[in-house]
């Protein structure tokens, strides 16, 4: 059933701006950075921020892995439902803070942020170094500034929160806010609402493990990659062997609170099969339509891009398969794009990917 109103999806992130630009192995080496890696940066790493900007010509887009999904589901819902998707997070009180609110906008993306004027607003490097190579690099500043009792449990801003009916978060704000993740995520269950999460990140589920395991009971979607999904289930007395497909089946039984909604674990293989599995099973796989090499630009954002895609599939009321083929459709466009970007014009071109119809998309 579709729920797409104004505000039906609320999310809760880490607002960056991304600086992204094609690097030199030397960089990396410099920074004592990995290849394909995310992390945080270290006070000896702040400095590469200014250098990318005055060696690389890098390009500036809004990012931060909640906010890519989100307005890749702005752009998917379209322009029937502005300001469908509501986003709060913490920025600065500088000019970065006010592109990013203007770049979201013009996305159609309700923003709302918390603002401070003791920290700038944060940036996260992007570095490539080929086409199949990024490295993540975030200087939170403002973001690890968010303070769910000043800005989420206002009366203004909880007013949005009752409004929405889908709530997701990438697992990034554990290291800013996991009460307020837990807030969203427990008033989702105790209103049969759905809650989404995203695994994100390898060292959120090494060094975060206790704050994640608390959401989970809430979790009905499910979200990650095969690294990431790895270490959860290391950290969590999961499968040890290295089997996406077995350790889709076991995080699918872990304890749900909300015996209303099955959970589902949808684990997206960067550029191969993407596995869904719901009560011990497997129930889903669908294999990726590949991009030709030659046409890989960036890899940043595939996985964001792909569960914009699913969110605005799950928002219309669509049957799983047809919210992961638009998921797919919508990271195989983000991977030919510099950065987590789109263009207006593009959206009708995702959706026939998809293979989604004008009938089917009501919203087309």
């Amino acid at each position: 059933m579709s729920v797409l109103s104004k505000g039906c999806i609320f999310a809760l992130g880490n607002p960056l701006l991304d600086i992204t630009a094609e690097v030199t192995p030397v960089f990396l080496e410099k920074y004592g950075l990995k290849r394909n890696s995310a992390i945080l940066a270290v006070h000896e790493q702040r400095p590469m921020y200014q250098e990318m900007v005055d060696k690389f010509q890098p390009i500036f887009t809004p990012g931060g892995a909640t906010l890519n999904t989100i307005r890749y589901c702005q752009w998917l819902i379209g322009e029937n439902y502005p300001e469908a998707c509501t986003f709060v997070g913490c920025v600065g009180t500088d000019a970065y803070a006010s592109t990013l609110k203007d770049l979201c906008v013009n996305d159609g993306v309700n923003v709302q942020f918390y603002q401070v004027d003791n920290r700038p607003t944060g940036t996260c490097a992007v570095c490539i170094t080929g086409q199949d190579s990024r490295s993540l690099v975030a200087n939170l500043a403002a973001a690890d500034c968010y303070n769910k009792d000043s800005h989420l449990k206002t009366e203004r801003i909880w007013s949005m929160v009752e409004k929405a009916e889908l709530f997701y978060s990438a697992g990034y704000p554990l290291t800013v806010t996991p009460d307020g993740m837990l807030t969203l995520a427990e008033y989702a269950c105790a209103n049969d609402k759905v809650y989404c999460l995203n695994l994100s990140a390898e060292f959120l589920c090494q060094f975060f493990q206790e704050h994640m395991s608390r959401l989970l009971p809430y979790t009905d979607y499910l979200f990650g990659g095969q690294t990431e999904s790895e270490k959860f289930s290391e950290a969590n007395g999961g499968p040890k062997a290295k089997d996406t497909r077995e350790i889709a089946k076991w995080a699918s039984t872990l304890p749900k609170s909300n015996k209303n909604r099955n959970r589902f674990v949808i684990l997206n293989q960067g550029l191969d099969t993407v596995i869904v599995a719901s009560n011990g099973e497997i129930i889903l796989e669908l294999e990726l339509v590949k991009t030709p090499k030659e046409n890989i630009v960036d890899l940043n954002s595939i996985g964001d891009s792909f569960v914009g895609g699913f969110i605005a599939g799950l928002a219309q009321g669509f049957e799983l398969p047809q919210c992961v083929k638009l998921g797919q459709a919508a990271s195989r466009y983000c991977v030919q794009k510099t950065g987590s970007v789109f263009e207006k014009e593009d959206r009708g071109s995702v959706l026939s990917d998809a293979r989604i119809s004008r009938k089917t998309y009501k919203n087309f």
